[in-house]
């Protein structure tokens, strides 16, 4: 399914705030935190790209109540990824698009999976945990997609506009991020149309 980012941030953050959390603790945006060694990752509709784990940007995520205290075991499915700036990336709904795990005694966890969706961002990322993004500076991950219309699917339309920055470097179809677009790039676009890829 592919829904325009803010449907998705809407109907989690209804879903979350009407289950109220079972180990009584509720996370403080102002004090958790998440670092990452940070990168350039292209991915896909359907989760086939890059992960953040093999670019070497995992982020890690530690989850913490007002107090400071750490939540353990703080559901990963509550902990996500959303680009800095509204509108830059559409993101799929899907497994691949939350935390790795559920947090450990120190209320760590890690996203080192690949996002599903269409779009680019040269802004950065933002954590958000229970609806509510962490307070502080945008983690330092540049996104492109081989859906680069963002319209859930590779198609040739994405070809299309490929074939322009073909002409004219453009960030959104530089997949291997090397600052220019060639063969290579062609080579990782080529598959996700001829296999059509899309959101689950």
């Amino acid at each position: 399914m592919f829904r325009p980012l803010a449907a998705v941030l809407a109907s989690v953050t209804l879903v979350s705030a009407a289950t109220p959390l079972a180990h009584g603790q509720s996370p403080d945006p102002a004090q958790c935190s998440a670092t990452t060694a940070g990168g350039a990752i292209y991915i896909t509709p359907a989760g086939t790209g890059q992960s953040l784990a093999s670019i070497g940007a995992r982020v890690t995520v530690v989850v913490r109540d007002g107090a400071g205290a750490p939540i353990p075991n703080y559901p990963a499915s509550e902990i996500w990824l959303v680009p800095a700036v509204a509108g830059e990336l559409r993101i799929c709904s899907g497994a691949l698009t939350v935390a790795d795990h559920n947090t450990d005694a120190s209320g760590t966890t890690t996203i080192g999976n690949s996002l599903m969706g269409g779009g680019a961002t040269r802004s950065g990322l933002q954590v958000m945990v229970h609806g509510m993004a962490l307070v502080g500076p945008p983690l330092p991950i540049q996104v492109n997609s081989t859906d680069i219309t963002a319209n859930g699917k590779v198609d040739l339309g994405d070809v299309a506009v490929f074939a322009q920055d073909l002409q004219t470097y453009n960030f959104r179809s530089d997949f291997d991020h090397d600052g220019q677009i060639t063969l290579v790039d062609v080579g990782l676009i080529t598959p996700s149309v001829t296999l059509a890829s899309h959101c689950p």
